[in-house]
């Protein structure tokens, strides 16, 4: 009975991709320039509202350009927002700069140009007319500001962090703001590596910020930095990374199903090849102690390539929106940049990667850039993104819904199946089988030097506990005469570069 229903499943799964919805489409808008940075699912109708930076060129003109569009691509109606005596203007990115702030509201927050400094803009729109519901601005006539992510904590508290600079230093920089906009305080975190904070996501299990972001150091070449700090900018770590040259981290993220952290973004592989960089994909996992658990790279190496926005899965597999270049050297002569869409497992092994277009290559006008900036999961299992397309007259908004496999036809077959180089690996801790009846296995890196494990029950309180001799590359605790329930694996490690003892803390669950 069991590899019936094995069997069955596996019938089913080609159907029920097939039930899933697709399309591909541009939106006209009127701009010349137009780059859609954020969509979202409404749960009522499976419709999609997307969010568009958009700018003419030939009057100079920025605005918030917004559509909603069907579950099955068609648009249903568009607004142009715009604020007297201000040039909106939208990071041309996935980052978390507009989220939904109610049942009933978007809340968003970008930066206008005010004199020779920035000014914060923050705006509060209807989730379903898309009309604005209010805006507020901030601007000291000191420091400019490029604030990235917005993060939820409540229902009245939400965080805006960025970076704040003047002609000389940058600082990552926080602004607390309630449900109506107003400011509520600002704090500015202590900055070693002078990082630009590009990335910013939170630690729910212990209430930690962690930023990411790029710092240069004397020979212009950027590194990746990450630091952890409480809700206060008390900064408890920090680490750089100067092995690896980046254009910097597009999104953060923090994993609860295995407590690392992961970021995503581009590594530069050459230094100015023809007067221009060159880049390949990047996805990187940390622990929360920021050891490197693995820095993986994907696709060949060429003159644009960036991952900019990502997904996680409940099986801890993560799927990435990029722009992925073609040309390897100059001129830029019809070059064919794709928006992409990369689904990698827990590991960082690729799964799939698909290249998406609108258009036929090689056609004129030259120089047609594609690029998925934003993604979310829909409703039904799958993908939709959005992008822009650059060059092509009358500025259009990108969107594409994919199935759960990046597809947008049945049994699609637009893979990229190029290497994946591994730049740092670490074994990951695997605890298994999770859920647990009896006995749990602990598979850990080689190099990590576990002392003890204690498993600690929902209450908070130790109920067995055990030493590990050093030399053991696996570990099992017997768990039989432990209840039913949820529990916390804790092991002191010695870690991998340091002598100092670290905490490493997993999940488990007990059930029979």
């Amino acid at each position: 009975m069991r590899y019936r229903k094995i069997l069955f499943l596996v019938c089913l799964l080609p159907l029920l991709s097939k039930g899933q919805t697709y399309f591909n489409n541009y939106y006209k808008t009127g701009y010349n320039n137009t780059a859609s940075t954020h969509v979202f699912n409404n749960p009522a109708d499976s419709s999609f509202t997307v969010f568009n930076y958009a700018n003419d060129s030939v009057t100079g003109y920025q605005g918030l350009y917004c559509t909603n569009i069907s579950k099955t691509g068609i648009l249903n109606f568009k607004k142009t927002l715009t604020y007297p005596n201000y040039d909106y203007y939208s990071y041309l990115n996935g980052l978390k700069q507009f989220i939904p702030a109610t049942n009933c509201s978007y809340f968003g927050a970008s930066v206008t140009y005010t004199s020779s400094f920035n000014t914060l803009l923050f705006t509060k729109i209807n989730k379903v007319t898309l009309d604005t519901i209010k805006t507020s601005f901030y601007y000291d006539g000191i420091y400019s500001y490029y604030m990235n992510n917005l993060i939820k904590f409540n229902a009245n508290k939400y965080y805006l962090i960025g970076n704040k600079s003047n002609s000389s230093s940058q600082w990552p920089c926080v602004f607390q703001l309630d449900s109506n906009l107003n400011i509520v305080t600002t704090f500015t975190i202590s900055n070693p590596f002078n990082m630009g904070c590009s990335a910013a996501t939170y630690d729910l299990v212990n209430k930690k910020l962690i930023l990411c972001g790029r710092r240069y150091n004397s020979s212009n070449h950027p590194n990746n930095v990450i630091m952890i700090c409480d809700t206060l900018g008390a900064v408890s770590t920090a680490s750089l990374y100067p092995t690896y040259w980046t254009n910097g981290v597009s999104q953060s993220f923090y994993s609860g199903i295995d407590n690392t952290i992961v970021t995503i973004g581009g590594i530069q592989t050459s230094l100015y090849a023809n007067n221009y960089e060159m880049y390949r994909l990047q996805i990187c996992k940390y622990d929360l102690n920021l050891n490197p658990i693995w820095k993986k790279t994907y696709g060949r190496s060429t003159i644009i390539n960036t991952c900019y926005s990502g997904v996680i899965n409940n099986d801890g597999s993560l799927v990435v929106a990029c722009g992925y270049g073609d040309s390897t050297s100059l001129p830029l002569v019809n070059e064919d940049i794709n928006g992409t869409i990369l689904k990698v497992n827990s590991n960082g092994d690729s799964l799939w990667m698909r290249q998406y277009s609108n258009y036929v290559t090689g056609s004129s006008p030259a120089n047609y850039w594609e690029t998925f900036y934003g993604i979310e999961k829909t409703l039904d299992g799958g993908y939709i993104l959005c992008g822009s397309v650059v060059n092509k007259p009358q500025g259009k908004a990108w969107i594409v819904k994919t199935d759960s496999l990046g597809c947008v036809s049945f049994g699609c077959g637009n893979l990229i199946t190029e290497a994946v180089e591994n730049t740092n690996s670490k074994k990951e801790l695997v605890l298994f089988p999770n859920p647990s009846s009896d006995i749990l296995n602990i598979d850990f890196d080689p190099n990590d030097k576990y002392t003890k494990a204690q498993v600690i029950n929902s209450l908070g309180q130790i109920v067995k506990e055990d030493v590990i001799e050093l030399e053991l590359k696996k570990y099992s605790i017997d768990i039989k005469d432990l209840p039913e329930g949820v529990y916390l694996l804790n092991l002191k490690s010695l870690g991998s570069t340091s002598p100092t003892t670290v905490n490493i803390n997993k999940r488990f669950v007990i059930a029979r």
